[in-house]
């Protein structure tokens, strides 16, 4: 069942969903037969609240079936508002409203816009060292979002408001090396916390890896 894309991670991720633990869900399914068959299923029980997002590549040929599962039906709103908008014309308000509908804690959907505008005066130029973190926790369907060094200890908070285990919460920052997110040690999660300027001593980590 090659084609099946509810990865092991994503069964966690919809346990949580199933006892109410996350208020949305995000699942992705590979458009073979097996991947079409997990969706059908998936639309006959939970089709209230579920919204379907087809990914093409450039030459549109269909990649994967996203599917998106909402409790709140407001969230579910919130996200066909986004689908509606245009990027060119309302990047922003599009990121906002993925953000609230997805759940994001409101700071970090925030950070995210104040960095977006930020990289707009700065014309596009690359990412500034250290200027991001990242959160994600595969088995609660969080699969990445981003916000500043200085709210780091209001992500831990809010992760452990969320009930989510310490040790499925992955805290990270952008490695310009190798162009990715790397996950932080406790260490310099530690240091970050203590620090008195986030901003800079996330700098140094992330220059550190270069």
């Amino acid at each position: 069942m090659k084609n099946f894309q509810i990865r092991f991670y994503n069964f966690y991720a919809f346990y949580a969903f199933l006892t109410n633990r996350r208020k949305q869900l995000w699942l992705n399914f590979n458009p073979g037969i097996s991947g079409k068959i997990w969706f059908a299923i998936f639309k006959l029980f939970f089709s209230k609240n579920m919204i379907e997002v087809l990914e093409e590549n450039e030459a549109k040929i269909k990649i994967r079936n996203s599917i998106f599962l909402f409790r709140n039906p407001k969230n579910a709103e919130k996200f066909k508002q986004a689908q509606k908008l245009s990027w060119k014309e309302n990047e922003e308000e599009k990121h906002r409203l993925y953000g609230e509908a997805l759940g994001y804690p409101e700071f970090a959907v925030s950070d995210f816009l104040e960095l977006l505008e930020e990289r707009k005066k700065d014309n596009a130029e690359p990412v500034k060292a250290g200027d991001r973190l990242a959160f994600s926790s595969l088995n609660y369907g969080y699969e990445g979002f981003v916000f500043k060094p200085e709210n780091l200890s209001k992500i831990i908070n809010w992760s452990k408001e969320q009930k989510i285990p310490q040790k499925d919460a992955k805290i990270q920052i952008y490695n310009f090396q190798i162009g990715r997110f790397q996950s932080l040690s406790k260490n310099e999660i530690k240091e970050l916390l203590e620090s008195k300027n986030p901003l800079k001593t996330s700098e140094k980590i992330a220059k550190n890896r270069e």
